[in-house]
């Protein structure tokens, strides 16, 4: 009774059933005995009883021993396996040259319907110069989702191909879409055309068409489903579920990142965060700890708040630390200078600089009871009985104790050139190909930033300005995060670390805040100038990124151009430069 049904289900997909009855059926219909399924492809009638002998086996009532018969007619076995190679090659053409399957061409009219809906709505709500370049816009909008609803492939593809060419145009000539309507609907045409190519077998040109949607955003609905998935299977309890859709929602998210150089909007850095939180938990629930820690490490210099999830983050750092305690046999205990000696700190000012201290920054040996009212100050062995002036010399601390966690690594500069990439690595790898090379120098001279004396260029790196305490409070114990001495009853509102090779150089800007920096290994060279000198130093305001901020300098300090920046021999500065355990207060503004 089910034989029709089957037989029209199949239909729908395009395929044809090749059992032995619709083979005879097609046969007696056509006055053949033997019916052509594919061009070239015969397919032989079977009986019942060469069905279940499947391979051919030989009957024993005909053959035994030696005895074998000899015929011309065909094995059945051979017959059964043509037949499933015809069957086989049949659903291999109507899956690459045939419609696309109903399952998956229903979910993307469903897409296309909802994103048309919105679209035509949000098109409305334009007003000015955007109307008139949405109106051919909204025209074929409409005409392609119409065309959808009625499954008129024909029309939404000549809809879709033109829609799409339209809101490309649009964009090449603004260089950019004018509002985020625009690039949704270039995502509504494209979704619509890749489904058209499909169906008329056109796989290359529908890939294309995905590619070019994805890379303008279109992988935002994979994210939320990926994310409907996580948080459904999270709330099971099903670890297994949610494990898989985090790992693909973490590195789709990431693949984002680094194709846009940042995220499009905070809401993908949020589904990062999301991802990796429920990552971590299933690869400590595996017992995996480490892919665990790094995962949570990444999240956390994304801005993932550790106190979101200290119990989870103690775990993991718990569990992982005799894994994380491998010495790596290449350090052979390197030790960074003492440039606390006398011998260091002459040497330093003899060959470090590219000419003598003319303007020092005020002195004080003692802590003064109250900066606010100070300027610029250098105060003199501040942190001398900190842990970390001795331990963190010893480059194989960081290796062992610290060598599995992840940390971003600037390489270069802001303001070169070739401006700055960053990257995302372990400590250990820091270590040994940057920290471990550049420590085995003296001196880093000001004139020749990137090289060393009698030596050959390094590659510069820099964990800049990341807030290492709060990701890795082990090493609270080896500072004083809040000393009362300067601090009194409130504490810093941000602790940040910078660790680096030599050569490595900060733009002159100022900041809103006031700094107490204090240099725990090696030494440093600063230029202060006061807020009052700002006409003089040429503030970036436009053709950067970072040029809203205002508080970026286009002078260089190191390689100062007068003809290009005249008025910056009007600016007066001072200078310092700071051994292991001195501190400098920055007043606010201060440059």
């Amino acid at each position: 009774g089910n034989y029709p049904t089957r037989k029209k289900q199949l239909a729908n997909y395009g395929f044809e059933c090749s059992c032995p009855k619709c083979v005879r059926d097609k046969s007696s219909q056509m006055g053949n005995s033997r019916t052509d399924i594919l061009p070239g492809i015969s397919c032989v009638e079977i009986s019942a009883t060469d069905e279940e002998d499947l391979f051919g086996e030989d009957d024993q009532s005909e053959t035994s021993g030696d005895d074998i018969k000899h015929t011309n007619a065909i094995n059945p076995g051979a017959t059964k396996l043509m037949e499933l190679e015809i069957l086989l090659n049949r659903t291999f053409a109507n899956s690459y040259f045939g419609k696309v399957p109903i399952c998956i061409s229903a979910a993307v009219y469903s897409v296309a319907n909802q994103l048309g809906t919105h679209l035509l709505r949000d098109f409305q709500s334009l007003e000015g110069d955007k109307t008139s370049s949405a109106k051919s816009l909204v025209t074929l909008l409409r005409h392609a989702l119409h065309a959808s609803r009625e499954r008129d492939t024909h029309t939404y593809f000549e809809a879709a191909l033109q829609g799409e060419k339209l809101a490309m145009s649009i964009l090449h000539k603004f260089k950019c879409w004018p509002s985020s309507t625009f690039r949704e609907a270039h995502r509504f045409f494209s979704v619509l055309l890749a489904l058209a190519f499909a169906d008329y077998g056109q796989m290359l040109p529908a890939l294309r068409t995905l590619d070019k949607a994805a890379i303008f955003g279109l992988s935002r609905g994979l994210i939320e489903a990926l994310l409907r998935h996580a948080l459904h299977a999270s709330r099971e309890r099903d670890t297994h579920t949610y494990f898989e859709a985090a790992l693909q929602g973490e590195k789709l998210a990431m693949s984002i990142l680094h194709k846009f150089k940042c995220w499009p909007s905070s809401t993908f850095r949020e589904a990062h965060r999301f991802f990796s939180v429920l990552l971590a938990l299933a690869f400590a629930d595996y017992g995996q700890m480490l892919p665990a820690l790094r995962t949570l490490d990444k999240a956390a210099i994304f801005g993932l708040s550790r106190g979101l999830i200290e119990g989870l983050y103690r775990y993991v750092e718990l569990h992982s630390s005799s894994i994380s305690s491998v010495c790596d046999t290449s350090l052979t205990q390197r030790i960074v200078l003492d440039y606390s000696s006398y011998e260091m700190r002459s040497l330093v000012l003899k060959e470090g600089l590219s000419k003598p201290i003319r303007y020092p920054t005020s002195e004080v040996d003692r802590i003064p009871n109250n900066l606010r009212g100070y300027e610029a100050l250098a105060i003199r062995d501040f942190a001398t009985k900190w842990k970390a002036l001795e331990k963190w010399r010893n480059l194989d601390y960081f290796a062992e104790t610290l060598g599995n966690r992840i940390v971003p690594i600037e390489h270069g500069g802001m303001m070169d050139k070739n401006g700055m990439r960053e990257e995302l690595m372990t400590f250990r790898n820091f270590v040994l190909w940057h920290l471990e090379p550049s420590a085995s120098r003296v001196v880093f001279p000001l004139d020749t930033l990137s090289t060393a004396l009698n030596s050959t260029p390094v590659d510069i790196a820099y964990l800049a300005q990341h807030q290492l305490f709060d990701q890795i409070e082990l090493l609270l114990d080896d500072i004083d995060p809040a000393p009362s001495s300067i601090c009194c009853e409130s504490r810093p509102k941000h602790l940040n670390a910078w660790i680096g090779t030599g050569g490595t150089r900060t733009p002159l800007h100022f900041d809103s805040y006031d700094n107490l920096l204090v240099q725990l290994v090696g030494c440093k060279y600063v230029r202060l100038y006061d807020k009052s000198e700002t006409e003089n130093l040429y503030v970036i305001r436009e053709g950067a990124s970072y040029a809203n901020q205002g508080n970026m300098s286009a002078v260089d300090c190191e390689k100062e151009d007068i003809s290009c920046h005249p008025l910056v021999k009007k600016a007066h500065y001072t200078e310092v430069v700071l051994f292991p355990g001195d501190a400098l207060y920055i007043p606010s503004q201060t440059w």
